[in-house]
């Protein structure tokens, strides 16, 4: 588990710089970061730890697998978003280095909420299962919808540019 966490924290970091490196891309540009918006950043925790769920999904069949993945990735985007705004407000001047600790403990939120409702959870039904799994293709269609579409809010505005 500490193993696939790391080289996600190295995938994810990783999809920080794609876009530069390779320029806009009409398929690309939907899963990696475009901007330095709080929006990007949360593209860039969500898709590397959804490919490393799809990847382990067949292996892990039980019934709380998807639950724990979709309580974990869900946590991890809220506490992104409320962290950002905390310490963006209270200590501006560091903002980039807590910007960096708090998507860490942001992807390991996932990994520690699913490794706990794994043990700790009885089997679920399959109306649990089926109601993750269109949360899940949710996230995926607004993520690719606001990528390209993204409102007029400060969630979508490009810090970079401010």
């Amino acid at each position: 588990m500490f193993t696939a966490l790391f080289f996600l924290l190295l995938y994810g970091t990783f999809f920080h710089y794609v876009y530069d490196a390779i320029g806009s891309n009409l398929i690309i540009n939907m899963f990696v970061p475009i901007n330095e918006s709080v929006w990007e950043h949360m593209k860039m925790l969500f898709y590397p730890s959804f490919a490393f769920f799809l990847l382990n999904y067949m292996d892990n069949t039980g019934s709380t697998y998807i639950v724990s993945y979709v309580t974990g990735v869900t946590f991890s985007i809220v506490f992104c978003i409320v962290s950002y705004y905390i310490y963006d407000r209270f200590f501006p001047g560091i903002s980039e280095v807590l910007n960096i600790v708090f998507y860490y403990i942001s992807f390991a939120s996932i990994f520690g909420i699913m490794y706990v409702m794994n043990y700790v959870l009885e089997p679920l039904s399959d109306d649990f299962n089926f109601i993750c799994e269109i949360i899940l293709i949710s996230y995926v269609c607004i993520f690719c919808f606001y990528t390209y579409l993204p409102p007029n809010l400060d969630l979508f505005l490009d810090k970079s540019r401010v």
